[in-house]
C-alpha cells in the first residue's frame, strides 16, 4: 500500500501497481487513466475525490487539468484496511524555546510539566556540563531513565512530566513543540 501525496499542472504518470486506487484528495476533478500493459484498462474524466476502482493496473496517469492542484491518492493490492491505514498527523504550530533549567546535584529535578498540546521536548545536556544526566519519569536517578550523553539532545514524544537528574549540579537546555 503506498499514498502519494503531489502538487503538478497536466499529466503525471506513475509506474505503480495494483488492485485498488482512490483519490483521496483533490482540489479540482481530474482525469484518471489506469493501465495494465500498453492499453489503458480503465479511463474516467474529470472524477473528484472520493473516486475509486478495483482493477488491475501496472501504471496509474493522472491528469490536473485545473493547473496546480494538490491530488493524494492511495494504491493498494487490496481495499481492506485503507481507511484504517490513513492517518493524517497534524504539524506542529510552535517552537518554544526555554530558560535552560539546573538539575539540582543528586535528586530529580522536574524539567518540565506535563501539557496536553505537546508533540515533543528536546532536552539537552549542555555541551559544558561535567557529566551525563538521565531524563525519563520522577522516578529516574543515578541508575533510571535514559541517560543522554554531554552534548546530545533527546526527543520526548508525548505530554506526560519530564524529569531530570545529575550527580552534580548542572543545566539542560529545553525546547517544546506544541500544537
Amino acid at each position: 500500500m503506498i499514498t502519494i501525496l503531489e502538487t503538478f499542472s497536466g499529466a503525471r504518470d506513475y509506474p505503480f501497481s495494483g488492485k485498488y486506487f482512490k483519490i483521496l484528495a483533490a482540489g479540482f476533478p481530474v482525469d484518471v487513466k489506469l493501465s495494465d500493459g500498453a492499453s489503458p484498462s480503465e479511463t474516467a474524466d474529470q472524477v473528484p475525490a472520493g473516486f475509486h476502482t478495483k482493477r488491475d493496473f501496472n501504471r496509474i496517469r493522472l491528469v490536473a487539468n485545473a493547473g496546480g492542484d494538490t491530488i493524494k491518492f492511495i494504491v493498494a493490492d487490496d481495499e481492506a484496511g485503507v481507511d484504517q491505514a490513513i492517518v493524517t498527523f497534524q504539524k506542529p504550530t510552535t517552537i518554544n524555546t526555554l530558560a535552560d533549567v539546573a538539575l539540582a546535584a543528586g535528586v530529580a529535578t522536574r524539567i518540565l510539566v506535563a501539557d496536553s498540546a505537546r508533540q515533543q521536548a528536546l532536552i539537552s545536556n549542555l555541551i559544558g556540563n561535567a557529566s551525563n544526566i538521565r531524563i525519563g519519569d520522577s522516578n529516574v536517578g543515578a541508575a533510571r531513565g535514559n541517560q543522554v550523553g554531554i552534548g546530545q539532545t533527546e526527543t520526548l514524544a508525548g505530554i506526560g512530566e519530564i524529569w531530570g537528574f545529575s550527580a552534580t549540579l548542572q543545566s539542560v537546555g529545553v525546547t517544546v513543540v506544541k500544537d
